[in-house]
């Protein structure tokens, strides 16, 4: 089990670590990008949710019941990068580069030094590509028949990293995750606003790959 010292440390800065990282993402444009947009969310009730989520991400990295502190570490990051890429994607639409890049070096250098010796890195490499093929192409067809796009290249960028951090077998699992939570997100918002135009609104998908990615990793931990 965790050490006393690791479960008041990971439980008591997980709020604090939650406020901090939805302020970064409610932000983001204008540290990082120098864009700003006219965004006036409730600010204190969401800053509110992304520290209770952040406490629900350490409460399921304690029910692992884990011994390896390393591995602890390495979700508590993986689910600190998830939150901050779905709250910016949630508020901008955007996924930047810059982190799911990040998220897909940290997963490549996570299984260079814990990865089993027969799983080679070439096998995660190759699903990530394929996964962030098959994304494209989806996107590309829909623009073309819809002339509009669906899924955003940080979508499929996403995707990409997350292959890296569960099992070449497990990818399947995530985009239907991901996609089951995205549509009762859509006909929950349809039958309570009772507009059938939500159907044709703009979703960001990448907070559901994050849960998606995150369920697979957590359960199989």
């Amino acid at each position: 089990m965790i050490s006393a010292l690791g479960f008041v440390l990971l439980f008591g800065l997980a709020p604090f670590i939650g406020a901090l990282i939805h302020y970064v993402g409610f932000h983001w444009t204008e540290i990082f990008i120098q864009h700003k947009q006219d965004l006036k969310p409730k600010m204190r009730l969401h800053r509110l949710i992304a520290a209770l989520v952040m406490t629900i991400i350490a409460l399921t990295i304690m029910g692992t019941k884990q011994t390896d502190h390393a591995h602890v570490i390495i979700s508590f990051f993986l689910g600190s990068m998830l939150l901050l890429l779905s709250i910016i994607d949630a508020y901008h639409f955007i996924l930047p580069n810059s982190l799911t890049l990040s998220l897909l070096v940290a997963g490549f250098i996570k299984h260079l030094l814990f990865a089993p010796a027969y799983m080679g890195i070439e096998i995660y490499a190759v699903t990530a590509l394929i996964a962030y093929s098959v994304f494209f192409a989806a996107n590309y067809g829909y623009a073309t028949i819809r002339k509009r796009e669906g899924l955003g290249g940080g979508d499929a960028k996403l995707l990409a990293a997350g292959c890296f951090w569960v099992e070449p077998q497990e990818v399947a699992l995530v985009v239907l995750l991901a996609t089951i939570m995205a549509l009762i997100t859509i006909i929950g918002f349809s039958l309570a606003t009772r507009r059938t135009s939500v159907l044709s609104d703009r979703l960001p998908f990448g907070p559901y790959l994050s849960i998606g990615i995150w369920i697979v990793w957590i359960t199989g931990t």
